[in-house]
């Protein structure tokens, strides 16, 4: 991916946008003050875009805690009219010097030059401006948000680092489901069948752990597990109901869990004490109404420091909701994170008249730009000058059991046959001490030695123990 980072930088005098494209702004930077209207227009977006989408939310169930007769009636005209302040969010803020950096970043993805444009959205997370409905970014074509090979992400600026996403193999994922006697009912365990289908073909490669009935003891009690045995979870998903609600005078998100079979009200603060158990997170993701708000869980954890965050702004539906999770885990194991969200989201506009999407968010302040799980060399054979190599992604377990000095896949290795290689990534698990002879990537030559010694010893004392044997 190639990066388009417009910052927002808000000071007395007002708003500055700088923008910067490619590794170290190599494809261009620049910037322009905003004017006190556009930042009056940015807020009048904000405002018209809100009832805009609730509108076009169908009726049916959903993830709030208030009442499915609360829903505005449909409107035939807010898709347009969202389409419209897509269109006017983009023009105030790409133009002028900004406009040509974006530019030159977007040819050359449409140029083949990179396979996708991730657009970040920085601002300090204090900023009032994570309030505006940013994923309705509109170039005059398409919504930004729905395009395969865009991504629209939040990046809160902020100076401790964040840890790399990517991961070595297994990646653990933990998806958690609160669906309480006293709510509506939910289709969490459509959602949960979902996400292990998505890692069928990832084998054991990945670990999937499904908690249900999940209450705030029991999360935490998961969480500590987890990093005591040393197994500490990298995907983090979890599905059930939210809702803001006022608390002491404020306006607060409330996570709905479940402690013997009845809904147990969870604030942001007590979730994040939970987080504090596994600094390992590389995802999270809250299939949750209002998690992504900006009182919500999603930029909470985004300030806590984990690399990527997904949820929802808004209320979602419930099959919006399943849908969503199933679409973004099918992704997350080929491509960025921050793409499997810009899918997900598009496959939530084939119900026409539902923006669910439009309200589907992400943070990311992570370095690397691949997928979560470290690519795997496939298995390949072939003949060079110096014999046979066989080059392997990952050796272990009962794998290095059957490839020794004498047998190489089944395959015996008869004297004066060309030599054999074998090169690994990564070896694990005590059966890589039976690999033959031949030097391997992470033993020593010095160890390789030892090891020959070793059996020349053995067959030595074999020997004398047989000759012993034949003596009258």
């Amino acid at each position: 991916m190639i990066d388009f980072n417009l910052g927002l930088i808000e000071g007395k005098a007002g708003v500055l946008v700088y923008a910067s494209a490619g590794p170290d702004g190599s494809l261009g930077q620049g910037w322009r003050p905003l004017e006190p209207e556009e930042t009056s227009a940015i807020e009048g977006v904000r405002q018209r875009a809100e009832p805009a989408i609730a509108s076009l939310s169908m009726g049916g169930l959903t993830r709030d805690l208030a009442a499915a007769s609360a829903r505005h009636p449909s409107n035939e005209g807010a898709e347009e009219t969202l389409r419209e302040l897509g269109w006017e969010l983009f023009r105030i803020l790409v133009q002028d010097e900004v406009r040509e950096v974006y530019e030159r970043a977007r040819s050359a993805t449409l140029n083949g030059e990179q396979d996708a444009l991730l657009f970040l959205l920085k601002f300090r997370a204090s900023s009032s401006l994570q309030r505006v409905p940013w994923e309705l970014l509109h170039d005059g074509y398409r919504f930004l948000a729905k395009d395969p090979r865009t991504a629209i992400v939040r990046y809160f600026e902020q100076p401790p680092p964040v840890a790399r996403l990517e991961i070595q193999p297994p990646l653990r994922v933990l998806v958690t489901l609160a669906n309480p006697r006293d709510m509506p009912p939910l289709k969490l365990e459509e959602e949960a069948a979902a996400i292990h289908a998505a890692y069928e073909e990832a084998g054991r490669l990945v670990e999937v752990v499904v908690k249900r009935n999940i209450s705030l003891e029991k999360l935490e009690k998961v969480w500590r597990r987890a990093g005591n045995e040393g197994k500490p979870f990298h995907i983090w998903h979890h599905c059930g109901h939210g809702e803001r609600r006022a608390h002491a005078g404020r306006d607060a998100f409330v996570l709905c869990l479940e402690a013997e079979g009845k809904s147990q009200p969870v604030s942001v603060d007590q979730l994040q004490e939970i987080v504090g158990f596994c600094p390992e997170l590389r995802v999270a993701v809250f299939n949750v109404c209002h998690g992504g708000s900006g009182v919500g869980i999603v930029p909470a954890l985004a300030r806590l420091n984990v690399p990527v965050v997904v949820g929802f702004q808004q209320a979602v539906r419930d099959p919006a909701a399943v849908q969503f999770a199933a679409v973004l885990h099918e992704g997350l194991l080929h491509i960025p994170v921050e793409l499997a969200v810009s899918q997900a989201r598009s496959s939530l506009n084939v119900q026409r008249s539902s923006f669910d999407w439009s309200h589907a968010l992400a943070f990311s302040r992570r370095r690397d730009r691949g997928a979560i799980l470290a690519k795997r060399k496939t298995r390949d054979t072939r003949k060079s000058k110096g014999g046979v190599t066989i080059e392997i992604g990952t050796l272990g377990g009962t794998d290095s059991e059957v490839i020794g000095a004498s047998y190489i896949g089944g395959t015996r290795h008869r004297p004066g046959d060309q030599p054999i290689h074998i090169k690994a990534d990564e070896i694990t698990g005590s059966g890589a001490r039976l690999v033959g002879f031949e030097s391997i990537s992470g033993f020593s030559e010095a160890e390789i030695e030892a090891r020959e010694a070793r059996v020349k010893r053995l067959l030595k004392r074999l020997e004398g123990q047989a000759s012993s044997r034949r003596q009258p």
